[in-house]
């Protein structure tokens, strides 16, 4: 594997490029902008995978990024990244390409040296990260504290085409039910409108990113090899990934650990579902950026009290 930066090396507030040539012949191309922590320290951080088309440098990430930079005390480095050399590819080959893909952020992760990080992703980015995990689980020069899975498709098999239709429903509706949150959550329409026009673009996009609406309407299996403490934040009234799909509505809170350690992340020493009502869309985690990251790092860091008392 081969791997080349671009951007100011001494300036970690810039975007910057990474590229990781796979052995499977594709390239994964990787922005990252990085945001600070007080503590700075070069071997922790954040990995924080955005979702669909969204761009690390994006006002609507901002929040979100500098809220896990906070909490967390690692510098975050918000993560964009998509495939190159893929048009070659015989169709016939069973060939992973989310999995390739995670595979260019995991060596990007190695290549910068993190002794222990925390792994978060919205949207699709949870799926990204569900791979990630699974592939540097292992590793013994990296301690993962978790898995944050925001408003994250995998967990369920969904029908051909639903992703891209309840996206655009959600993006097109949000903007109008959340004005009436203003005085609560004062961004959370902006945050909406910008949504879904970025959403519009993607779409108008076609075939470009067929393929990763198709990915994200799948089951991701590796869920049942993590063996991590994960944590999943979820909106009530999210259309595109559904709560009461991951777990069943007659399942109470409190049994809900036993129900996903059962059922979907059999290896897992620890897991949490939170469900959210107030503006409870697929863009909880943008919406309402400091309350979705407080709970998360709060749970994990709960979960890792208790496991060095015992």
């Amino acid at each position: 594997m081969k791997f080349s930066y671009e951007g100011a090396a001494n300036n970690e507030a810039e975007i910057k490029k990474f590229t990781s040539q796979l052995e499977s012949g594709l390239d994964v191309q990787i922005e990252y902008k990085v945001f600070k922590s007080e503590e700075d320290n070069p071997e922790e951080a954040v990995i924080f995978l955005a979702g669909l088309q969204m761009k690390p440098g994006d006002s609507i990430l901002k929040d979100l990024s500098e809220s896990y930079a906070e909490y967390s005390h690692m510098n975050t480095f918000t993560i964009q990244s998509h495939l190159e050399n893929t048009t070659g590819l015989d169709e016939s080959e069973e060939l992973d390409l989310f999995y390739e893909e995670a595979k260019g952020i995991a060596d990007f992760i190695r290549e910068k040296g993190f002794k222990r990080i925390l792994i978060a992703g919205y949207s699709v980015g949870g799926v990204r990260g569900i791979n990630v995990a699974h592939i540097l689980q292992n590793d013994p020069e990296i301690a993962i504290d978790g898995l944050v899975l925001l408003s994250s498709p995998g967990l369920y098999e969904q029908e051909p085409g639903s992703i891209k239709t309840n996206l655009i429903k959600d993006s097109l509706f949000t903007p109008h039910r959340v004005v009436k949150k203003q005085s609560e959550y004062p961004n959370a329409f902006r945050r909406g409108l910008h949504g879904a026009q970025s959403l519009l673009k993607v779409i108008a996009k076609g075939s470009k990113v067929k393929r990763e609406f198709e990915e994200m309407e799948a089951y991701n299996r590796n869920v049942e090899e993590l063996t991590i403490p994960i944590v999943i934040i979820q909106g009530t009234d999210d259309q595109v990934v559904e709560a009461g799909k991951i777990v069943p509505s007659e399942i109470s809170p409190g049994e809900r650990e036993n129900y996903l350690k059962d059922t979907l992340f059999k290896g897992t020493p620890h897991v949490k579902m939170v469900t959210a009502d107030k503006l409870g869309k697929h863009g909880l985690p943008v919406f309402r950026a400091e309350s979705v990251v407080n709970a998360s790092v709060g749970l994990l860091n709960r979960y890792h009290r208790q496991e060095e008392v015992k």
